[in-house]
């Protein structure tokens, strides 16, 4: 570790950013020096979503209990505690980016999107400061994962129907089998269902999904063709007993774009 700093700052063999943010990446004297800061404890179920605000100050939490926490990085506090509404666990929950951290999305079993607008006060956290703003229901079976882009309106959803959606808070929406847009990939006539979705932040238009095969697919949105044999390109994670399972998880690399992951 002290090697590959000291190569940083003088700029030696393998001193650039990119190269030392990469090769730090899960080393093991860097995971080993990782320490329990706090015990964050409020909600009553598994907790199954975990995310950061853009600028680190704030976490989100969802759970099976189907609520979500909003806690301040500073002191480990409990800033908001919001009764979702939802009748099933939830999967996944985001910030919107550039909103003040005002406005969260989750999803859950229900299929269900919900979208909130919260207020952060210095009293106690109560449900009432979180108001409910948007309720989604285009997909027809259990809503896995929300990503976001890079504003505070536009955001992607996958789940277990097969589908991947996009929606804009800016455009007026009433939710029936007519009304819904189509859905931006659509998985269900091979019989997939989807876990997992990630969006490139290096190059915005690459989207990588993964779901009930071996396979993660990688698709350009330019390009949007059919959900499998339209994918620019798709790989197979490999496995400690060599055994083609289904992709549960996939994530683009931050630090440059190139990699993706993921796990079965």
């Amino acid at each position: 570790m002290l090697r590959r700093l000291q190569e940083r700052e003088i700029k030696g063999p393998g001193g650039t950013p990119l190269h030392f943010i990469n090769s730090m990446y899960a080393t093991g004297a860097f995971v080993a020096r990782l320490r329990q800061s706090d015990l964050l404890d409020s909600h009553e179920g598994c907790v199954n979503a975990l995310s950061w605000s853009s600028n680190g100050q704030r976490l989100v939490s969802g759970s099976d209990d189907t609520q979500i926490c909003i806690w301040n990085a500073s002191d480990y506090s409990l800033a908001c505690k919001i009764a979702t509404g939802h009748r099933a666990n939830i999967f996944s929950a985001k910030f919107m980016p550039h909103s003040g951290d005002a406005t969260v999305v989750c999803c859950a079993g229900d299929a269900e999107i919900r979208v909130f607008d919260v207020h952060y006060s210095q009293s106690r956290a109560v449900d009432e400061r979180a108001r409910l703003r948007h309720v989604f229901r285009c997909h027809s079976d259990r809503a896995k994962r929300i990503v976001t882009e890079d504003n505070p309106s536009c955001f992607l959803s996958c789940s277990e129907d097969g589908t991947v959606r996009h929606f804009d808070l800016r455009q007026p929406h009433s939710c029936s089998e007519e009304r819904c847009p189509a859905a931006l990939l659509d998985f269900s006539p091979y019989d997939i269902d989807l876990n997992g979705l990630s969006r490139n932040t290096h190059h915005p238009d690459y989207l990588a999904v993964c779901g009930t095969n071996p396979y993660i697919y990688l698709h350009d949105r330019r390009m949007i063709r059919d959900a499998v044999t339209g994918c620019v390109r798709r790989f197979m994670p490999g496995s400690s007993d060599g055994r083609r399972g289904h992709v549960t998880a996939v994530k683009f690399g931050e630090a440059s774009g190139r990699e993706v992951g993921g796990r079965r």
